[in-house]
């Protein structure tokens, strides 16, 4: 593929990525009703909110179509369910394990992905003692999971349990 292919490519998974994450669950369910649908995990309070941006609608046939225009063939994976057994590609996911709404929300993308081809291999949840040597703790770029680093990292504008947790 050439340079742009690739570029929109990559793009569009991080799109269809986007596009799996029900935001409405993790606001109504995970955060108890407490929070709003995100678009950007940027708080309105903080510099560089966007208050034009939307959240993407939670929809696995869109988040298949934007696999598919990355170049991705359902024809070449065998459904499980509403899942498949085999991938496009695997990864792993790692997050922080100091809050409850960011464990469930993470273990809710690892469960999901799969329902677009794209297998998790493992989903790490541990402290940041093993997390920033792995990440932005690194004298060198951080590595592939595979070499000690991370292929999805979960971290959020303060997680924590904040008097008006909107901003998430």
């Amino acid at each position: 593929l050439a340079a742009t292919d690739k570029v929109a490519g990559a793009k569009a998974v991080r799109k269809a990525i986007s596009t799996i994450i029900n935001r409405d669950f993790a606001a109504n369910d995970i955060l108890e009703g407490l929070g709003l649908p995100a678009a950007t995990i940027v708080p309105s309070v903080a510099i560089g909110w966007d208050s034009t941006l939307e959240p993407r609608e939670y929809s696995i046939a869109a988040a298949k179509t934007l696999m598919e225009a990355a170049g991705f063939d359902y024809a070449d994976l065998t459904a499980d369910g509403d899942s498949y057994e085999d991938s496009f590609f695997d990864i792993t996911v790692l997050s922080p394990n100091t809050n409850p709404a960011r464990n469930a929300w993470s273990a809710l993308v690892a469960e999901t992905l799969p329902k677009i081809g794209i297998g998790v291999t493992e989903h790490v949840s541990t402290g940041w003692a093993e997390i920033i040597p792995r990440t932005f703790g690194s004298d060198v770029e951080p590595p592939v999971y595979a070499d000690g680093g991370f292929d999805i990292f979960f971290v959020g504008y303060s997680w924590d349990l904040d008097v008006d947790p909107t901003g998430l």
